[in-house]
Order: C-alpha cells, then sequence, then structure tokens
C-alpha cells in the first residue's frame, strides 16, 4: 500500500507492508483512550517502525515519552535505527539508549570486576569519590550537547573526544529525550530507574519481546547461594569478626551438607531456626550483614581490590527470605551443594508496570490473548497480526518416532534426532538452525556426531559472553550465505530471538525437541502454586507449557523474516501434536512423517 492522506506522518518508508496501518492506529488509539495494548505479530512484520509511528502520533501534542524496553542490546539498537528514519522526516523528535556503566566505561578495569554490574558501580563511585577518574567531569557532563538520535557507538564516540564518561552523559540527559530505548533491568528494578529521574507517569511503556518479562522479573525476586559461597562467607566473617554471619553460615551449611536430590523445605521454618540461633528477627539480621557486607565493600574499593563481599550476598539471601515469608509465590529448595529462594509469581513488579506508568504496550511474535491472565492486566486490548502465506512458502512437518520427553532421552533417540538433520544438511547449501529443548539435549546431539557433518557447525554456549555469541552468529551467517552452515543452540538463546536472518542465513529450522523444564520438586511446586491460582487444567497452562511453547515459536519464527521468505520448520518430537495448537497459525505443522527417509523427499520437493 503506498502513502496517501490516511498515512502517519512518522512512518518513513514508500509503502505500508499489509495491516501496518492498523497497528499504527491502534496504538494511538490505546494511548489516546489509556487501554493496554497487547500485540501479536510475526517477525519481519515490522511491528517497532508501526508502534513508533502510533506513538509518536499519540503523544505529539504532550509530554509523554516512550520508554521501549528489550531483552538485549541487539533490539535496543533496533529502536534506536528506526528513530533515525523516523527523525529525516520528523527532525523534532529524539531518541536514545543506554548501556550498564561496566559496558560504557572508559577507565582501564578488568573484565572480572565488569562482569559483576554491583562490584563495578561500587568502586566506580569510590573512584569518583576520590577524583581518580579524568572521565569524570560534572560540568563538563552538564555542558555536553548528545545527539538528537544517540546511538552508544555515536555517543561513546562523541564523548570519548570530550574526554568525559559515556555513561554519566547520558544518565545526565536521558529524561530530555522523546524515546528512550533500555533493557528490561532499567525499569524492573526500582532503584536503578529512580537514577534516570523519569517521570513513570509520563511515560508509555513499551514492552518488546514480552514473552520475555516474566523471566527477568522471575530472576529478579530469585536468590541461591552455594556451599562455596557459604564458605568464603566464613572466611570473610573470622576476618572481620561478624559473628552473627558466622553464626547463619554455620546453620545453612549445617542443612545443606549431606543433600543429594533436589527437595522443597519450609521457607518459614528455615527462617525460624536461624532466629533461634540469633536470637534476632531475619529483617534485623538482613539489615545488619547488608550494612557491614557494604562496608566491606567500600573498603575494598578504597584498597583498589574487586569489592565483593560474600556476607553482603548472605544479607540479601536473608532479605528476600525475610520479605518470602507467608507469601505461595515464593519456594525454598535444596539441592546438592546450594539453596536458591525461588519466586514463581513476580507479581509485585508486574502490578506496578501496568498500573505506575501512563500505559503499556506488549509486543511479541509469539505471545497470545492469555497473556493479559498470565501478567495480571485486568482490561487490555489484544490484538493478532496474522499473514497470509502460500503454501509453498512454508513447509512444517513434525516427525513422530523422536521425542525429547526426560524419560526416553538416551543415546538412541538423540541419533535418531541426527538422522533428520543429516538429511536436512545434505540437501540444504543455506543456513540450517537447530534449536534444542535443552543444553542436556545439545550435548546429546553433539555427542551423537553432529560433528562429523560436512558442513561447518557452529555450536552454542551457555557461558560464552554476549559479544561472543554476537562474533560466533555473524560467522554462522557468513558461512550460511555461502556455502550453508549449521548452529546448534537452544530455544530460549541467545540466537532464537531477536535475531533476523535474511535469505539464506537460515533457511531451515529445527526444533529438537519441546524446551519443557525438568519435572523436578520446584518445577512441580511451580505447577501447583499455578494451579491453586487459576485451577487445575489452566495451572499447568499458564504456568508450565505455554511459557515453554513461546519458546518454541521464537526459535520457529527464525525461518521467516519477511512476507517474501520461504523455509522449512521442523518439530522433531512427536508431543506437537498435542501441543501445536498454542502456536501462531502460519508455523503449525500441516504434515507428519515417521523417518528420515520422508524428509529428505519432502525437503528436496519443497526446495527444487
Amino acid at each position: 500500500m503506498t502513502l496517501n492522506e490516511n498515512s502517519s506522518k512518522y512512518f518513513p518508508y514508500e509503502k505500508y507492508r499489509e495491516k501496518q496501518l492498523k497497528l499504527i492506529e491502534m496504538t494511538k488509539k490505546s494511548i489516546l483512550e489509556k487501554t493496554h495494548l497487547v500485540i501479536q505479530a510475526p517477525a519481519g512484520f515490522g511491528k517497532t517502525i508501526c508502534v513508533l509511528a502510533g506513538a509518536l502520533e499519540a503523544t505529539e501534542k504532550n509530554n509523554l515519552k516512550i520508554l521501549w524496553i528489550c531483552r538485549t542490546h541487539r533490539e535496543a539498537d533496533r529502536v534506536i535505527d528506526e528513530a533515525k528514519e523516523i527523525y529525516s522526516i520528523n527532525p523534532w523528535i529524539s531518541a536514545i539508549t543506554i548501556r550498564a556503566r561496566s559496558e560504557l566505561c572508559p577507565m582501564p578495569i578488568s573484565n572480572e570486576i565488569r562482569r559483576d554490574a554491583e562490584s563495578f558501580s561500587i568502586l566506580c563511585s569510590e573512584i569518583k569519590k576520590r577524583r581518580l577518574c579524568p572521565y569524570y567531569s560534572p560540568q563538563k557532563i552538564k555542558n555536553i550537547e548528545l545527539p538528537a538520535i544517540g546511538s552508544i557507538k555515536d555517543i561513546t564516540k562523541q564523548c570519548l573526544e570530550h574526554h568525559i564518561c559515556p555513561y554519566e552523559s547520558i544518565r545526565k540527559k536521558i529524561g530530555k529525550y522523546k524515546i528512550i530505548s533500555l533493557a528490561y533491568l532499567y525499569v524492573l528494578k526500582q532503584p536503578i530507574f529512580k537514577r534516570l529521574n523519569i517521570n513513570e507517569e509520563k511515560c508509555i511503556l513499551v514492552i518488546d519481546e514480552a514473552h520475555n518479562i516474566l523471566e527477568a522479573a522471575q530472576k529478579l525476586l530469585s536468590e541461591k547461594i552455594t556451599i562455596k559461597s557459604l564458605k568464603m562467607t566464613l572466611i570473610e566473617a573470622k576476618k572481620y569478626k561478624v559473628n552473627v554471619a558466622e553464626e547463619i553460615t554455620n546453620k545453612i551449611l549445617e542443612i545443606i551438607n549431606g543433600v543429594k536430590n533436589e527437595k522443597i523445605i519450609d521457607k518459614e521454618k528455615f527462617a525460624s531456626k536461624i532466629e533461634k540461633e540469633t536470637a534476632k528477627k531475619v529483617e534485623e539480621i538482613a539489615k545488619h550483614l547488608l550494612e557491614i557486607g557494604m562496608k566491606i565493600r567500600r573498603q575494598l574499593a578504597s584498597e583498589n581490590k574487586i569489592p565483593r563481599s560474600h556476607i553482603h550476598h548472605l544479607g540479601k539471601f536473608i532479605s528476600l527470605l525475610s520479605n518470602a515469608i507467608g507469601k505461595e509465590e515464593y519456594s525454598l529448595i535444596l539441592r546438592e551443594n546450594e539453596i536458591e529462594l525461588l519466586c514463581f509469581d513476580p507479581k509485585s513488579i508486574m502490578r506496578r508496570l501496568f498500573k505506575k506508568f501512563f500505559t503499556t504496550i506488549s509486543l511479541s511474535g509469539t505471545i497470545s490473548n492469555r497473556y493479559n491472565k498470565i501478567m495480571g492486566i485486568k482490561q487490555a486490548r489484544f490484538l493478532e497480526i496474522t499473514l497470509k502465506y502460500n503454501p509453498d512458502q512454508i513447509l512444517s512437518i513434525i516427525a513422530s518416532n523422536v521425542t525429547s520427553d526426560y524419560e526416553k532421552r538416551n543415546p538412541q533417540m538423540y541419533r535418531k534426532m541426527l538422522e533428520y538433520i543429516i538429511v536436512t544438511s545434505e540437501i540444504i547449501n543455506a543456513g540450517i538452525g537447530i534449536f534444542t529443548a535443552s543444553y542436556n539435549v545439545l550435548k546429546g546431539i553433539i555427542e551423537a556426531g553432529i560433528l562429523n557433518i560436512k558442513k561447518p557447525v557452529f555450536i552454542e554456549d551457555e557461558n560464552m559472553t554476549s559479544r561472543m555469541n554476537e562474533i560466533q552468529i555473524e560467522l554462522f551467517k557468513e558461512k550460511a550465505r555461502k556455502n550453508g552452515a549449521i548452529y546448534l543452540g537452544v530455544c530460549g538463546g541467545r540466537a532464537s530471538e531477536g535475531v533476523d536472518y535474511p535469505g539464506k542465513e537460515m533457511d531451515v529450522v529445527i526444533l529438537a525437541g519441546i524446551p519443557f523444564p525438568e519435572p523436578t520438586p520446584s518445577i512441580k511446586a511451580k505447577i501447583k502454586y499455578y494451579e491453586k491460582k487459576y485451577g487445575r487444567k489452566m495451572g499447568k497452562l499458564y504456568g508450565y507449557i505455554i511459557p515453554s511453547m513461546w519458546k518454541v515459536a521464537q526459535a520457529a519464527g527464525r525461518v521467516i523474516r519477511g512476507p517474501e521468505d520461504r523455509g522449512a520448520i521442523i518439530y522433531l518430537d512427536k508431543r506437537y501434536q498435542k501441543y501445536s495448537k498454542l502456536l501462531p497459525k502460519w508455523m503449525r505443522p500441516r504434515k507428519t512423517i515417521h523417518d528420515a527417509a520422508e524428509l529428505k523427499e519432502e525437503l528436496s520437493l519443497f526446495f527444487a
């Protein structure tokens, strides 16, 4: 559709794709009516530019900001890229993004400290306080004029040319921008958000890849402590003569020692044992440990040492425990060598998001109208954008003789999965993405012999840094475009979400299993909690099945990145026959095969 009098003046491209104008109008309407909006739209549709255009139209005559939160830096940068396009036709808009202090700091500080955001922040404060940072100049930071559309690359370059800190410059100026793109953490952790001096009530909150927000919030409200950490706490407690830390640590070690299998323990009884040991309430204990731990960290920073305190970590754990007492959404889990306080339902955080901000827009290629229920949104519009793909654009197949069911995982099953992968690699001279149910399944496929395939194989490593992962994905894409390559990762991993694979970069996606978590006592407790909240049938659906299928849909969606793309999705698990209705319509399997020979025939016909 070409632009006309009904067009958005903030849409910078010559033509609309099918239904893009509808999304722009719905975005504008929802903001003006202050109604939450939930959007499911396929990959490559152009969700980002449409929501930006609609939001700018709705807010051009008021001082509302557009706060866009994402899981990855790549997604945050995409918002800035689209804002640049809008700026070319409407130069009044402004947009900026931010990274962690540790990523932007130009000081020569070790990667070990940079990997620990809290330690880095303390060290930074100490360096500034002692006036040892040559890049921290409040007057220079106040005077610098950052670009109207501020990418990290452009801002970092400008700040370093002026010999000032990029992070502090962005933090001080960020409130002046219309569009602000940042990581989930900045909004989920209220103390961090407060440092930005942005009024929540004057912001439209856009949650990108919204299927990830719940898990991110759960992690923030959970905490674990290991035997190794506890032993370091004992050493620290003796060094600084902190008797209460020593008493609690010995008690926890006594409880953990000898545990082999995961089990749930009563958190109230656990707290009582700590209180009995110290003759103090857990709230008092937590406050005391956190104060002492912070003093230790500041002292270490002043001595140019890594400002890490195991006593402080213990204080965080006890503080979360005191907050969890009497709350059903928390469980205390004992495992071999560790204890974890796990939050199943971060409703305290989610409630703030959907109440404090002016309104919210949740975007994803996979969420359904059940998202509202899971997130606790009482009233919201749900907009499902469906595109019509020709039958010859997408081949979607289930293999009926394989599964990643925990009871049936064995070398023979992995060899069967590998047979399908080998057949695919022999026919496809482009990118092949294999996304497994877990790292254990990934390991099983490696042991079955995937590295013997005569194509470059790139393997995802869960310990790989974000930067190294990006480099590996780019190398995979380069090889895929030439003569084909294989990427072996996991559902929910960095390569399975938020990355575009246009052209020949990923012609086939293979889903090796369904990423259902192992049915451990903690997972069973989570399901039980959701069953109590939503009923037996819906509880397991909301708390266990749907989050896993969202990950599947994200991975499967890598194969089609635009309306003209063609590709195949191969589901290597017979259980997809039962759960495929939870997938977006366009990616639901239409054929069932029973062995690798049938797959060879189907792929040969489709890609002929």
